[in-house]
Parts: C-alpha cells; structure tokens; sequence
C-alpha cells in the first residue's frame, strides 16, 4: 500500500539511509520504496517525452513553414533529444522486468550505438582531408559535419543508455574495489614504521613515501609520472606556444595593479581574484609572458593530484588514475592549461570545492563544510560561469546534511557570502553600483546568490509544503531532473 503506517515506515528507515559516499544521493523517497519512486519516474519520464516530442513536431513544422524564425527561439534539436531521453529512462523502467537475456540484447544495441556515433562524430571531423570538397567522401564527411549536434547528442544518448542498463554491475564493482582498497592500505600503513623504520623516523619525507607505500607503488609512482610528464608538456607549451590574445589583457590589468591602480574604477578587467593573484606573480617575476603561464602550468600540475584525490573518495584508485591519465595528456587539456588565462587556475579552484564536498559527504565535518561554501564562494571571482554550479552543489549537499539541517545550511551560506559578497561590495563602492553593475552583471550573480537558500529551504521543507504524498515525490524527481 503507498499510504504506510508509521510502523511500517520505522522498520524501513535503516534500509533508506545513505550508505556512504560511492552513491552519495540519499534516497529522499525511502520511506515510500524505492518501487514507487521508479514507478513515479517512468510515469514523469512518459509525460516529459509526449510533451516533448510533440513540442519538436510542432517546432519543425514551423520551422519548414518559416524557416530560421523559430531558430533565433529554440532549437527543435535540443527538444529531439529531450524527448529521446525522456523515452530512455522511460524505457529503462521498463527493462527491470524483462528477461536477462534480453536485457544483455539491449546492452549490446546500446554499446554498438554508442561506438558508431562516435565514429560518425570522428568522420565528420576529417574534412580537413579533402582538398576538392566536390567528390562522393568529402559530401558525407562534410554532411556529418553539418549534423554534428545530432550525432553528438546520440553518442551522450546511446553512453547514457549503456551505463544506466549496466549501473547495478558497475556500482558492485565500485563497491568491491572500495572496500578490498580499505582493507589493502590499512595493512599497508601499519606495517610501513616495520618496513622502513629509518624513513619513519624523518618527519616531512616519512609523510611522502609513506602514502606513496599506503597507496601501493604501483598507483602512487605512476601518479608521480603523469605529473612530471604533464607539468613538463605545459611547461614546452608555456615556452613555445601560441599566443592569445586574453594572455596580454590579463597581463596588463595585473600590472596596472601593481603600479597603483584599482580595477573597475580605474579600468575595466575580468573576474577580481584572478587579476589579483596574478599580479602578485607580475610583482615578483615581471609582466613577461611566461609569468602568466607559469601561474596557469604550476596551478593545471596540482590539479591532477587533485583529480586523483576527488576520483578515488567518489569511485576507485582505477578510476581516479584514468581520470588523472586523461586530465594529464589530454592536447586539448594541455593548450587549455598552459595558456595565461582565467581557465588555466579556476580547474584548480572548483577541483578543490568539490574534494572539500566529498570529504564532507565522507566525514560530516563542520570544517569541509565551511571549506566547501568558502572556496565555492570564491571560485565565482576567478571565473562567473561557477554561477551554474550552484543548484547542482547546493541540492547534493542538501540531500546530504542529516542533522541539524539549518544550523549547518546557515553556517554553509555564511562563509560561501563572505568570499563571494565582499568583492562585490568593495568595487560596487569604488565604481559605483551602476557601473559596477554594467561591467560585471551584479544583479544576474546576486540572483544566482539567492538560488542557494531556495534550494536549501525547498529540499528541508518539501515534506510540510507540500501535504499530498504523490506530489512530493514528483516534486523531487522534477528537482533532480531540472538540475
């Protein structure tokens, strides 16, 4: 029956808390079954895509009526494949109950769907190739090209369907891997004063050799490598890379500071904290070029330990090196990290929010905490776009936050405000609102500043808000969904 008694809700909680931090999304619908929130989802799932699919079929009507009018609003594409993925998690509910058989079917058909999209993304890559662009090859690979935003979104589609159908596999293998990992490092650290008692005894290396033992060397020097090789391959780009354009701006807003002058009153810059750190770099290496790209190499190099760190408390040590091996030798990563940008430090910046956000979901320590909504608060003033980040940051951390929900929301908000509301005023005094305002769109980051209380209050409250019990479960999987 949905409508339970309090007795029967009482024997189910010990089965509904969060087991840790592999899955860290608490079930918020636990006392109702995890039955029933799938039922609600499927059925939430089928709404969104005939709601969906026949807004794209009135959408491309119009835009084979009148076309490019209804581009410049919204993009019959973008609406495709909301229905497609509405279809899917529909769908998904669905294969729970078929045969194991014919689920496997499904996977393969997911799997092969999900290769030849990215073989068709690669092809439409290669025009490149094709010096007449008339012949019978250079025609496909330039129509791929063109439908780009299709294929790419079947790829997301078919990858999606593939780790979905496979979740339940993969999270035991998670699960496994985690706790054999435990048991391996806690043997490891009580046995390495035995092991080397001499390296024991010196205070600073003793620390470093012994996570690299409790770690296993196999992990831990191969880590050491992608960090030596990616701090060198930035560093070569650093010296003889390319130049952009942003690099020089950057550069002389920092030294302006330097000789004097206040930014947005003075001059106009870009995101504060950035510009500020830079030139204490500027002060004490000069305006050169290479001191703007050092700050951005130096920054990329420890965000790969970083990455190993956040890959390991989420998943495992396998996939936390995978993540460090691609974030290490990936070009695209490379040109992005050496150059002296805004982006070059804020991959740093943001890694170490939501590290501070694991060991908080691991810990319920009031100091990762506080460090969480600090650092969070901050990383806005490196680069705005963390504004996207809020909902997403602030409903985990919602749905995670046990006991003394708004003591901690409270805490959370104020030491987020301190880091994120004082440059705004201080330059807002200097410049002036307006100006301020115009050259830095104070109001769009005070409006995202207020969606973190909201967020917090709706996922504390929904329960009292909201009295029917079926409406309390869509609003939550409407939630999670929007975000």
């Amino acid at each position: 029956m949905f409508f339970k008694t309090k007795e029967k809700i009482k024997e189910k909680k010990p089965e509904d808390k969060p087991t840790g931090l592999r899955w860290p999304w608490p079930n918020p619908l636990g006392e109702y079954g995890q039955q029933r929130m799938n039922d609600n989802l499927r059925l939430l799932a089928k709404d969104a895509f005939i709601v969906s699919l026949a807004l794209f079929l009135i959408f491309s009507w119009f835009e084979w009526r009148n076309p490019g009018n209804i581009e410049n609003i919204v993009k019959p594409g973008i609406l495709f494949f909301f229905s497609l993925f509405s279809w899917a998690i529909y769908k998904i509910n669905q294969i729970k109950e078929k045969a194991i058989a014919q689920k496997k079917k499904i996977i393969a058909v997911a799997q092969y769907g999900f290769l030849i999209s990215l073989a068709l993304i690669t092809i439409g890559s290669l025009d490149f190739l094709f010096i007449q662009k008339i012949t019978f090859p250079a025609n496909i690979v330039n129509f791929l090209k063109a439908n780009i935003f299709y294929t790419a979104g079947l790829a997301i589609f078919f990858g999606f369907f593939t780790f979905w159908l496979e979740r339940d596999r993969i999270k035991k293998e998670v699960e496994d891997d985690e706790e054999k990992e435990k048991l391996e490092e806690e043997k490891r650290e009580n046995e390495f004063p035995q092991k080397y008692p001499k390296i024991n005894k010196i205070p600073v290396l003793r620390g470093i050799i012994k996570w690299g033992y409790k770690e296993e060397w196999i992990y831990s020097l191969t880590l050491f490598s992608l960090i030596i090789i990616g701090f060198s391959l930035r560093l070569l780009g650093g010296l003889f890379g390319n130049i952009n354009l942003d690099e020089g701006i950057h550069l002389y807003d920092a030294k302006l500071i330097v000789e004097g002058l206040i930014p947005f009153r003075d001059y106009m810059t870009r995101e504060p904290f950035y510009i500020y750190l830079l030139s204490i770099f500027v002060k004490f290496l000069g305006p050169g070029l290479f001191t703007s790209r050092i700050l951005s190499i130096l920054a990329n190099t420890l965000t790969i330990f970083i990455i190993y760190l956040l890959g390991k408390k989420i998943f495992s040590k396998k996939i936390a090196l995978g993540a460090s091996f691609f974030f290490s030798l990936s070009p695209f990563l490379i040109y992005e990290n050496y150059l002296g940008n805004l982006y070059g430090v804020y991959s740093l910046i943001i890694s170490l929010t939501f590290l501070a956000l694991a060991f908080f979901m691991e810990k319920r320590s009031l100091k990762y905490l506080l460090l969480a909504g600090f650092l969070l608060g901050a990383s806005v003033h490196f680069y705005r776009l963390t504004v996207f980040y809020f909902p997403f940051f602030t409903l985990i951390l919602s749905l995670n936050i046990d006991r003394n929900k708004f003591i901690k929301a409270s805490l959370f908000l104020l030491s987020f405000s301190i880091p994120f509301l004082l440059p705004i005023i201080y330059f807002s005094y200097q410049a002036g609102y307006g100006n301020f305002n115009i050259i830095y769109g104070t109001d769009q980051l005070l409006t995202a500043y207020l969606s973190i209380p909201i967020i917090f209050l709706l996922s504390f409250y929904y329960k009292k808000i909201i009295k029917n019990k079926k409406t309390k479960e869509k609003i939550i999987l409407l939630l999670i969904m929007t975000v």
